[in-house]
């Protein structure tokens, strides 16, 4: 049982080293695994929580091993789909690690060893890596828009009650003679994640009982945002008074920030800290001991069935030993000349390969009279971006974004040159633009009905046996006129053969499951 602990401690830390070296907001992250061992072993000088009975704990334990091992099971399908470095995967292994220690707490704790004991140092331990592991993209981009508007708002009305002319636009401090934004890395995340984590650890070494630490981690986050508004107000002051603030003052403030948080952490935990330590009544030793063995058994069926799941996930991420196909060349590709339409090449597409973490995409743009075609490709090696990546980036999310608003669209055709495109309907004022969108991965199309979810796009990858390596390719088609009308039209037929001619056509497996369908 202690062993297993171990390991999951241990691999847990190790998987997320990168995120805490690479994240300024996670580098608190390497002292983890000490003050989670510490916590563990502070449990054992501190009663226990009364559960009534064997039959309450085992059913306690059966809980928290069913959640743990679906929220494991979703850490694998986001590993299949983001792939293993990615901050949605890492949230939810901190989270099935906080939940197989609490497993392994459950069923130490009813040993008469007492090597650890199920209480509020114990529930520390747990909670702790929910601290350390990052937050999933979206969950912080809007924690982070939350808390820059919060510290924006509070600082502008802060200035005015002080005489000092201030108007808010947006992110965006307007001074007399001065300009301040509150950037993603000035809203507090970063503080409020180190906060709460010293509030975890402070509470455990210096204070005992589930109130008073609660209480403390609470106050931590609170203290976090209080001290960010103070930041950006001095800052704000600086400015005002005209004090260049980009350098010394900028760091030096953001540190004194952190020191003075940290120190009335600490003076809090001793104002909570009582004159006489806290005492209750050990579990008996009897009740300890009984049930202990089914206790360890589901505890063991748990750690056998994330070892089959980190296999699972080791095995598909592992690199094929295949042979990597050679990037097509989109130039002779999409270059048509001779058919009577004008052609000419948009350059700005390369602006977002960045974005995209791909240099191999091209858009070609066609005109003949008052009818406009628009090719584009993008193409990703494996390994070089996952699935559930290319999969955000669809005309739907995509377009809207800039300014087009979707329409119905027209009436299917009995047949389409490449099987099941993904059909959209736009118009930005009076303009139209009717869309075509096949996604390729592994040289297999990716379902429209999909969704975006792991839980959505993985059963594709299990049940193809995809791996979670491999190429894939977007294809675009766009007119102002409905592409049903010019599916014979010859500069489109014989931009599709090139597609085939290239192997990019997918397998025909697809093609005969969407004659099937049809």
């Amino acid at each position: 049982m202690l062993a297993s602990l171990f390991v999951a401690i241990a691999a847990t830390s190790w998987y997320l080293l990168p995120f805490w070296r690479e994240s300024p907001e996670l580098s608190h992250g390497f002292l983890a695994p000490i003050f989670v061992l510490g916590m563990l072993w502070q449990s054992r000088r501190e009663p226990s929580f009364a559960i009534a009975g064997y039959a309450t704990g085992f059913l306690l334990q059966s809980c928290v091993v069913i959640g743990g091992i679906v929220i494991a099971g979703i850490a694998v399908l986001a590993v299949l789909i983001q792939g293993p470095l990615h901050s949605q995967t890492a949230f939810l292994v901190g989270i099935a690690t906080s939940a197989f220690i609490l497993s392994g707490v459950l069923a130490l704790s009813r040993s008469p060893s007492g090597w650890v004991h199920l209480n509020s140092a114990s529930l520390s331990a747990a909670v702790l890596w929910w601290l350390v592991a990052p937050l999933p993209s979206g969950t912080l981009a809007r924690v982070s828009l939350f808390l820059q508007h919060l510290v924006t708002t509070a600082s502008v009305k802060t200035l005015v009650t002080l005489g000092c002319a201030a108007v808010q636009h947006g992110k965006i401090i307007q001074l007399p003679h001065a300009l301040i934004g509150v950037e993603e890395a000035c809203s507090g995340i970063r503080s409020l994640t180190a906060c709460l984590f010293a509030g975890v650890v402070f509470g455990c070494a210096m204070l005992q009982g589930l109130p008073r630490r609660l209480a403390v981690v609470l106050g931590a986050g609170v203290l976090a945002v209080i001290m960010n508004f103070l930041r950006s107000l001095t800052l704000c002051l600086l400015v005002a008074g005209g004090i260049e603030i980009h350098s010394f003052w900028h760091n030096a403030i953001g540190y004194a920030v952190l020191g003075v948080t940290t120190v009335a952490l600490f003076f809090g935990c001793l104002a909570l800290k009582p004159a006489v330590s806290i005492k209750g009544n050990q579990q008996k030793e009897e009740s300890r001991k009984s049930g202990t063995g089914a206790l360890l058994v589901v505890h063991a069926i748990y750690a056998g069935v994330v070892l089959l799941l980190v296999i699972l996930a080791v095995d598909k991420v592992w690199p094929a030993d295949t042979h990597e196909r050679t990037p097509p060349d989109l130039q002779s590709l999409m270059a048509i000349d001779d058919l009577g339409w004008q052609h000419r090449t948009d350059d700005t597409l390369a602006s977002f390969g960045p974005q995209l973490n791909t240099s191999c995409l091209r858009q070609e743009i066609y005109a003949r009279g008052n009818i406009q075609v628009t090719f584009y490709v993008a193409y990703w090696s494996s390994g070089q971006s996952t699935l559930g990546s290319v999969a955000l980036h669809t005309p739907d999310m995509c377009l809207p974004g800039g300014g087009w608003i979707s329409q119905p669209t027209p009436p299917p055709a009995g047949h389409y040159p490449l099987p099941s495109p993904r059909r959209f309907a736009f118009v930005m004022g009076t303009y139209p633009q009717h869309v075509w969108f096949w996604h390729y991965f592994d040289n297999r199309l990716i379902n429209s009905s999909a969704g975006l979810y792991p839980w959505q796009l993985a059963p594709a990858v299990l049940r193809r046996g995809i791996r979670v390596r491999a190429p894939q390719w977007v294809i675009r088609v766009s007119s102002n006129l409905p592409l049903e009308t010019l599916v014979n039209e010859p500069l489109l037929r014989e931009f599709f053969a090139r597609l085939h001619a290239a192997g990019l056509a997918g397998d025909a497996e697809d093609d005969r499951t969407s004659r099937r369908a049809s």
